[in-house]
């Protein structure tokens, strides 16, 4: 069986409201549809952290207080981790000790989701006795630097262990030179203007004194070397032949390699 609808007759006065809805029904959407639209998520960046670790040599060192430093932080024990380090390069330097030369500083490449090991190495200083020092080279960029004594048995002048010492230089250096009486470290850095030996005296308040000279290996500044540019005399004959047409590099005799 068939159902059958009511029938319902639509007047133009019906119609008004219905259209007014439909307008506000798409006014509606086209202000909301922009606020309704999906945005992608933005991509983050993701950085996983590393890990340090450096080992000093020799125990010795680390036993009268060798430690280390990644880019200026607290020191670090040898053998110690420093973890949740961000991807990078880091400089890694060591603490200064009286008796030993320290290692360089080192950089370091730092790999997130692993552990970047370094081992450095301390160097102890060369110990002499004041009135026998050989003479030094001073590198350009690098510090000169080893330990004095004033005990030495077979020196009849021996001043004996732990006398002070005064040091100077002639004619003075421009660079840094400098003797710590209480751990005996000598320690001398060129400055560019350092170019000439000179001689260092060590002397004790009783004037028993040694010396030794120091040379600089500074490099020479290309402004001050002096490359002669003049120009050549022209050679009179040589340059009649050239106006001539013959060319200057054309030789006269092919079998004696006679080139004008």
């Amino acid at each position: 069986m068939y159902r059958v609808l009511p029938y319902f007759r639509t007047t133009k006065r019906d119609l008004i409201p219905h259209a007014l809805l439909v307008v506000w029904r798409l006014l509606l959407s086209c202000t909301l549809a922009p606020a309704l639209m999906l945005v992608p998520a933005q991509s983050a960046t993701l950085s996983i952290p590393g890990a340090v670790r450096v080992v000093i040599q020799p125990p010795e060192a680390v036993s009268d207080g060798a430690r280390w430093s990644v880019n200026g932080a607290p020191l670090q024990s040898s053998g110690a981790v420093l973890t949740n380090v961000a991807p990078g390069t880091y400089q890694v330097s060591f603490n200064n000790l009286p008796a030993w030369l320290e290692p360089e500083l080192e950089a370091t490449q730092v790999i997130g989701g692993t552990q970047t090991d370094v081992t450095a190495t301390y160097r102890r200083l060369p110990r002499l006795y004041f009135r026998a020092v050989p003479a030094q080279r001073a590198s350009a960029g690098a510090t000169l630097e080893f330990l004095v004594h004033t005990d030495d048995p077979g020196d009849p002048q021996n001043p004996g262990a732990g006398a002070s010492l005064v040091v100077t230089a002639s004619p003075a250096p421009a660079g840094s030179l400098a003797l710590d009486n209480a751990s005996g470290r000598f320690t001398y850095s060129p400055a560019a203007a350092d170019r000439l030996p000179f001689v260092v005296t060590l002397r004790t308040a009783q004037g028993v004194q040694g010396t030794f000279e120091v040379t600089p290996l500074n490099v020479r500044p290309a402004e001050d070397i002096v490359i002669d540019v003049a120009p050549r005399p022209v050679d009179p004959g040589r340059a009649a032949k050239v106006s001539a047409g013959f060319p200057e590099n054309v030789c006269a005799n092919k079998a004696m390699k006679l080139c004008l």
